[in-house]
């Protein structure tokens, strides 16, 4: 069928079956979430189908880790890259359908959100890094993993660079799924933040009213990052601190934590937004040094980053949000980490932390749900921003789109 008959019978359907591809900072894998949605704006219903979380390979790993370092990388490798993550996320559908047993012709169209390996918000230090002669007052982002060689290769409309709009917009391209939580979380007469722990901590403050203007959106800074950096080069071949296990054997260390908590980036005012160009490699490896010359053990280390990650979230809820809300509930998988929590909660003990799945849906799916919701409203022509959450001058529609032959 020509795609473009095809994507006018998807739009004339009363419910939608779509494909919805997030990889995050995180680099662990391709979560996928396959999501019926009927309608669409304010009247948009969603029922998840079935989710996954496939892991990349060690090699695709470490393939990520170096491309998502703007300093390090060349154009070449990001050119390959594109390309090819691409082609092996449409392997990586196809491999997860076939354990749904799901025939792919029964799917309308993908949303993928990308990989990102540059955010360059207004206040991001790698500004530093630019030629002199550069005119560096533009604001950027940029997000791989081609759509066309998904769209091609899955035979599907795929929806995909959803930040660049907002951006054109004025915004900094994140966070996006604030939409999202309103619609479908949004509960009237309570105040409640949806929280998202993964690589980087991002939050919606949800007003408990149907005043869109009241929502508040950023990044607080990282969550699982930093963590899982310090683990990386613990040489105990370990990703990441199950349960943050680790951490919970340690003591902090005051005189670094007081350092790091100097960061620039914990007292920027919203719209904000980060990335692991901001809390990744480049300064881990300064904090690593630091607490090698400190002398601190692994757990002491691993304490210390989960101290820092709670306080950083504490003083973004006192000191950014309106007003501190009766519940949050979080998601992402820092959520899974036991340790992180219990410093969260002993630091704001007026919000109830709950977890995500409370509102009917698997922590981890969250964003995988969310980019799904973007592409269908994309695709029906519903603006899915609120002017003002990233900077943005108004509503837009975001999203590109790629079709097969």
């Amino acid at each position: 069928m020509n795609p473009w008959k095809h994507l006018e019978k998807v739009r004339q359907k009363s419910s939608r079956l779509w494909l919805g591809l997030m990889s995050g900072t995180s680099l662990d894998g391709l979560d996928i979430a396959l999501v019926a949605i009927s309608g669409s704006g304010s009247s948009t219903k969603i029922s998840l189908e079935a989710f996954a979380s496939p892991p990349y390979s060690a090699d695709w790993q470490h393939c990520l880790q170096h491309c998502t370092n703007p300093i390090e990388v060349s154009a070449i490798e990001l050119g390959q890259l594109h390309v090819g993550l691409g082609f092996h996320w449409a392997e990586i559908v196809f491999q997860q359908l076939h354990e749904w047993n799901i025939d792919p012709r029964s799917i309308d169209a993908v949303a993928s959100h990308g990989q990102t390996v540059l955010h360059l918000p207004p206040e991001s230090t790698l500004r530093a890094y630019l030629p002199k002669t550069f005119p560096n007052h533009f604001s950027a982002t940029w997000q791989l993993g081609d759509a066309d060689q998904l769209a091609q290769r899955i035979g599907l409309p795929v929806v995909s660079d959803f930040r660049m709009k907002d951006l054109a917009a004025g915004g900094t391209g994140a966070p996006l799924l604030p939409y999202l939580d309103f619609l479908l979380f949004n509960k009237i007469g309570v105040e409640r933040i949806v929280h998202n722990l993964g690589g980087i901590s991002n939050l919606t403050f949800l007003p408990g009213s149907d005043n869109t203007e009241e929502v508040l959106a950023f990044d607080t800074g990282p969550a699982n990052l930093l963590l899982n950096i310090g683990m990386q080069h613990s040489g105990t071949g370990k990703l990441y601190d199950k349960d943050g296990q680790t951490a919970a054997k340690g003591k902090v260390n005051n005189k670094l934590l007081s350092q790091w908590l100097q960061h620039p980036y914990l007292d920027l005012k919203p719209p904000k937004s980060t990335g692991r160009e901001e809390f990744g490699s480049e300064l881990m490896r300064t904090w690593l040094n630091e607490a090698k010359s400190a002398d601190l053990s692994l757990p002491d280390l691993m304490a210390t980053l989960t101290v820092f990650t709670a306080e950083s979230i504490n003083r973004a809820y006192r000191d950014h949000l309106p007003r501190l809300p009766k519940e949050s509930f979080l998601s992402g998988g820092g959520s899974f980490n036991k340790e992180l929590k219990k410093q969260i909660q002993d630091r704001l003990p007026e919000v109830e932390f709950r977890d995500f799945s409370e509102l009917g849906q698997p922590a981890e799916a969250r964003e995988a749900i969310g980019f799904a919701v973007l592409g269908n409203q994309f695709l029906m022509g519903e603006s899915t921003t609120f002017p003002g959450i990233t900077g943005n001058q108004s509503s837009v529609i975001l999203g590109k789109l790629s079709l097969p032959n």
